[in-house]
């Protein structure tokens, strides 16, 4: 059944292509001098036959969408240029016609046709940038081009749990797209960002346990955050200090810390060097920032002071 539709569909695209052809050749048409409209009515009319193929052979031949969307786009760029319409926005119609179809895919197989997300995104997303060109400041148009990066990855993850890896470029390519929407306003993008980053590494190792490894990055970035939130303006003069530069390298170690917590069951003995390195380096700044700029004179005083102590001590009697 399926190769007579073919059949008949082709014989019929045939036919008209000959008839048009001697037609051409008896003078009964020069398509050349054809006017737009004729052309609008062409490409409109070609659209059509291959919509009714699509119709006909069912939903799940959504490969049929192709040349009816684009050649119904093509018409409609004809009809709003004939009318005056002018504006580079039209090229935008060509792009969504390309992504309906691919749209189509995914709505008809959510689990099979997940990749589909992506290519029609991708032209909906220039689609847009087209359109708003012209109309909104780029820092808007950049993000709108990160968040439609990230959102297929985000819908392929929901579609399928299983596939937490999608999570993670999902989450970034978005954060950037919050770095440059915060940007416009606020100083706020440097706390936001790493902690957006953090989130899927954080439910990576909640979720399973075995990815021990996701911590790391998860606990490392929020230390960042923590660390950018603290020298903010509204911190004052306490973030001028290097106790903010401490309390990171003390979430550093804490991160390691808890790893090592978790020797038993996963392979992470070897986190007490770092958790103990970074600790010590996280006391160092601590103790910096809570003498401001007299701290390093006062360390200095305290271990003259102890060394002299010695030096003075009376040996004991042997």
């Amino acid at each position: 059944m399926k190769d007579r539709r073919n059949n008949l569909f082709w014989g019929i695209i045939l036919i008209l292509v000959a008839a048009a052809v001697l037609a051409q050749q008896q003078n009964l048409i020069n398509f050349e001098s054809l006017s737009t409209t004729w052309w609008t009515w062409i490409f409109a009319g070609i659209g059509l036959l291959f919509l009714v193929r699509y119709l006909i052979s069912g939903l799940k031949e959504w490969g049929w969408l192709f040349p009816a969307c684009i050649l119904g786009a093509l018409a409609a760029v004809i009809i709003l240029a004939e009318s005056g319409t002018n504006d580079a926005w039209l090229g935008s119609l060509i792009l969504i016609a390309v992504a309906i179809p691919f749209l189509v895919a995914f709505l008809l197989n959510v689990r099979g046709n997940w990749w589909a997300l992506i290519p029609s995104f991708s032209c909906l997303v220039v689609a847009a940038i087209i359109f708003l060109a012209e109309q909104v400041p780029g820092e808007w148009i950049g993000a709108l081009v990160m968040f439609a990066v990230g959102l297929p990855f985000l819908v392929v993850y929901l579609v399928n749990r299983s596939r937490q890896w999608a999570l993670i470029p999902a989450f970034c390519t978005m954060a950037v797209g919050v770095i440059i929407l915060l940007s416009m306003t606020s100083n706020w993008a440097g706390v936001l960002v790493p902690l957006f980053i953090a989130l899927p590494f954080f439910y990576v190792y909640f979720t399973q346990p075995k990815n021990w490894w996701a911590l790391i990055p998860a606990g490392i970035l929020t230390s960042i955050c923590i660390e950018v939130l603290l020298t903010l303006p509204f911190m004052g003069a306490f973030a001028r200090t290097a106790i903010p530069v401490g309390i990171m390298f003390l979430g550093w170690a804490g991160t390691f810390f808890l790893l090592w917590l978790r020797r038993a069951n996963a392979p992470t003995a070897w986190a007490n060097i770092p958790a103990i390195v970074l600790l010590i380096v996280a006391a160092i700044q601590v103790v910096l920032g809570a003498f401001a700029e007299m701290g390093l004179i006062v360390l200095m005083f305290i271990g003259g002071a102890v060394l002299l102590y010695f030096g003075f001590r009376p040996k004991k009697a042997a």
